[in-house]
């Protein structure tokens, strides 16, 4: 029989092409063959019989022929065949199960066919969009978050807006970002100028009366000076603690880099309702800030306490035998204490060992002298240890004697410059000091891990404090001076750090020209007459943050 003496050929999907019979002068097979090269993927057979139209093109190489088991044989594997999108993906995302659920929401976009084809088709395209090849994908746009460098600025500016509601008021909002978008002075970052949310117009913070703005400016000038010093006092202690501890800030459920929490800042209503007045957030903000850096005190303290117990329990390697515990040099695996007369401590009711630390090369002067201290010294009983030399050539040696003669043997002992030890050896003291030095260990790294997450905790919650007051201030200048109802457009930046004067000029065209009302002057950089180089001031509301300022390792 001739399978493809009826067939025709169908569009690839996106075609408009007509379909058309296809040539007959074909090689015959059997159902036997067909039902062969089909049997190599059983579980296509249904798919490919109801689903698949195969594009027959040419034959094996040098036959000049068409035919259909050729033809079968690269639709099985995938090559110049048409297949309903919607099956086909479904075997492509078999090949990673784990990726189905991101692959269903992208759409595939078809650049090219395979290559010297000149055709395009879903197949190929798929497989290359599975292997990160030859393919356009549509995503979901996600900005790439750049580390923010020690020192770095950060400018809050904000700009009265018309008195107007609802779309008018945010275009104009819309038009101000895209001129300083434009502005390459203010391009510091990658992210560029972006809008910071202070809430205004009717969902706008309550402050009462124009009296209370004024107290509000000085005091969250104070508020702002005090958590700045909190926030990088929080960051030095973590570095301390930890040299590459990355900072994150967690707020409303979510934790991200500083850089992607400022792009994206909104005000926290859970923490601070606007149904409360600005001072009474402002006097619950500073007490739990308060609360926060108390603690992170009381931590470090504690922790510091047992880093202090444990260098005082810990070995002293790197000392000479004068500073070292003989806990430490005299181990059980070099006394020997086997209970008989020839133990290198020899410890009863009346008659007990002293150690003895000799200076290099005095020795031969410390046998001739110590048998003569007392005459309840053991005489002969002077022995070194071993092995026992420290790097200034002091070594280690025992005397034994009764208890009654230790007293005049260690002041003698001490007229000629030997040091006599207080110390009595103690397998189970020895022990006891290992354990003792375990659990020390223990709670060090317990504290470590405990206060580390509580800098890094704090640190996260005055940051976000901190924004806050920010913000709160942007509203309470910006009320100030451009009027009630309370209509301003405010944006953060990153200028250029070589680029200030610029950025501020920038700054002064754009916000200036907006503001209409203070003049623009290029020399002054749009400050006021009697202002000062310490006193800078603009036709549009400006605060500065620098939220890093200590060095980290990398």
């Amino acid at each position: 029989m001739h399978l493809c003496e009826k067939l025709s050929l169908c569009p690839l999907p996106g075609s408009d092409a007509e379909c058309k019979p296809l040539q007959t002068h074909l090689l015959p097979i059997d159902e036997d063959q067909q039902q062969a090269v089909l049997g190599l993927h059983p579980q296509q057979q249904q798919r490919q019989q109801q689903q698949q139209s195969v594009e027959l093109n040419e034959g094996p190489p040098a036959t000049g022929k068409y035919t259909d088991i050729f033809h079968m044989f690269a639709a099985d594997l995938g090559r110049r065949t048409s297949v309903r999108e919607d099956q086909q993906q479904q075997a492509i995302l078999g090949l990673h199960p784990q990726q189905q659920q991101r692959q269903q929401q992208q759409s595939v976009e078809l650049n090219e066919g395979p290559p010297a084809t000149g055709k395009y088709t879903d197949t190929f395209h798929m497989l290359a969009a599975d292997l990160g090849r030859r393919t356009s994908v549509r995503r979901e746009a996600v900005p790439e978050v750049a580390a923010v460098s020690v020192g770095q600025e950060f400018w809050i500016v904000a700009v009265g807006c018309s008195k107007g509601q609802g779309v008018g008021s945010q275009s104009e909002k819309d038009g101000l970002l895209a001129e300083l978008k434009r502005q390459s002075s203010l391009m510091g970052n990658k992210e560029g100028p972006q809008k910071f949310e202070v809430p205004d117009g009717e969902r706008s913070l309550l402050f009462g009366s124009f009296d209370n703005l004024i107290s509000l400016t000085d005091d969250l000038a104070k508020s702002d000076s005090s958590v700045d010093g909190i926030v990088h006092r929080l960051e030095r202690q973590t570095l301390e603690l930890d040299p590459k501890a990355e900072f994150k800030v967690k707020s409303q459920r979510q934790e991200k880099p500083f850089v992607d929490y400022l792009r994206t800042w909104q005000w926290d209503e859970a923490k601070y309702p606007k149904t409360r007045s600005i001072q009474d957030i402002l006097t619950f903000l500073m007490s739990v800030v308060n609360k926060l850096d108390e603690e992170a005190r009381n931590k470090t303290a504690q922790y510091n306490e047992f880093k202090t117990q444990k260098g005082n329990m810990s070995k002293k390697d790197g000392a000479n035998l004068a500073g070292k515990d003989l806990l430490d040099v005299l181990t059980p695996d070099v006394v020997k204490c086997t209970g008989g007369p020839d133990d290198d401590f020899i410890m009863t009711e009346y008659v007990t060992t002293v150690p003895v630390i000799i200076p290099r090369g005095q020795e031969e002067d410390f046998l001739k002298f110590y048998e003569s201290t007392d005459q309840y010294v053991a005489p002969m009983s002077a022995r070194k240890f071993e092995g026992m030399d420290d790097n200034d050539g002091n070594s280690l040696w025992r005397v034994v004697m009764f208890r009654s003669a230790v007293d005049v043997f260690k002041k003698a002992c001490r007229e000629k410059r030997f040091l006599a030890k207080d110390f009595e050896y103690s397998e189970e003291a020895y022990k006891k000091l290992q354990v003792q030095r375990a659990t020390l260990e223990e709670s060090v790294k317990r504290q470590h891990e405990l206060v580390r997450g509580l800098y890094q905790a704090a640190w996260s919650d005055v940051m976000v404090a901190w924004m806050h007051i920010k913000a709160m201030r942007v509203f309470v200048e910006s009320v100030l001076r451009f009027g009630m109802p309370p209509r301003f457009a405010s944006f953060v930046l990153c200028p250029k750090a070589t680029a200030t004067t610029r950025a501020r000029k920038a700054l002064s065209d754009i916000l200036g020209k907006q503001a209409g009302t203070f003049s623009v002057d290029d020399k002054t950089d749009s400050r006021g007459e009697d202002s000062t180089d310490d006193d800078e001031f603009f036709p549009y509301v400006s605060l500065s943050l620098t939220p890093f300022t200590c060095v980290k390792e990398k």
